[in-house]
């Protein structure tokens, strides 16, 4: 909050924004906004880091770029599963639109979000609840804050915060699985992107101007509708089926060693 407080009165004052509008959002705003969210992200982190005497490793702040690679990968193949089912039974048609600059500022926009979601929900909330708890109460309880984060959104629906909640728990399983919140980061970041920059649709309730330019041809119980791919029956069972293969399966999906949770040890 003292990182987002100027943040709110540069942009009430400098840029003339009106905070009780609802979104869509000025770039200059979402950029300063989440400049702010950044900055508060990471002055919390040194201070926890410095204050308790830890080492980032303890929350999972750990750069594995290869694991961030195989995230950005991840995160896209659900929204391409998700593009293939719905374009072949009709319920979205992907349309080409022109190509809009907003895809570049679409593509760090995202990725601000995404490392700063991720050092909160998975840095900070799981690794402090899996100090005292085991790790499936850990993922549970860390993944509905999670979700319960998108409350507020616009246009949120009960599948929304379903998906949200359940992408929450993949996420913190990769997390936990590998020790860092890089492939989650990836995974997060590839998510948003490719879902507004590059299909066009609403991610998390927020409109997106993209690549393609969908029409809904059935309900938004299937499209999402104005929530974005996350408020689709299709998404929420998409995730689901990937949590459940991932939890089974992940040496064989990701070929990673399972990271030893003694080096996260706090110090």
């Amino acid at each position: 909050m003292v990182a987002f407080i100027p943040v709110l009165i540069i942009n009430q004052f400098v840029f003339d924004w009106d905070f009780r509008n609802r979104p869509p959002y000025p770039n200059v705003i979402n950029l300063t906004t989440n400049l702010g969210m950044l900055v508060g992200t990471i002055w919390v982190t040194y201070i926890t880091v410095r204050g308790e005497k830890r080492k980032l490793s303890s929350l999972f702040i750990i750069p594995l770029w290869k694991d961030f690679l195989k995230g950005f990968g991840f995160g896209t193949m659900f929204m391409i599963v998700f593009m293939i089912i719905t374009q072949s039974f009709g319920i979205i048609r992907f349309e080409l639109a022109d190509f809009s600059k907003q895809f570049y500022f679409d593509f760090f926009f995202f990725l601000m979000i995404a490392v700063i979601e991720e050092i909160v929900s998975r840095g900070h909330i799981l690794s402090i609840l899996k100090e005292k708890y085991s790790d499936f109460i850990s993922l549970l309880v860390s993944s509905v804050i999670f979700g319960l984060f998108h409350l507020g959104n616009d246009h949120v629906t009960v599948i929304g915060l379903s998906t949200i909640t359940a992408s929450g728990f993949l996420m913190g399983l990769i997390t936990l699985r590998t020790g860092s919140i890089s492939m989650a980061v990836g995974l997060h970041w590839a998510w948003n992107f490719v879902q507004g920059a590059i299909l066009g649709l609403c991610v998390s309730g927020q409109d997106q101007v993209g690549i393609f330019a969908p029409q809904f041809l059935s309900s938004a119980l299937l499209t999402g509708g104005d929530f974005g791919a996350e408020g689709s029956l299709i998404m929420l069972v998409i995730t689901i089926l990937v949590l459940i293969l991932v939890y089974r399966f992940w040496l064989k999906i990701f070929g990673v060693r399972l990271k030893d949770q003694s080096d996260n040890a706090q110090v």
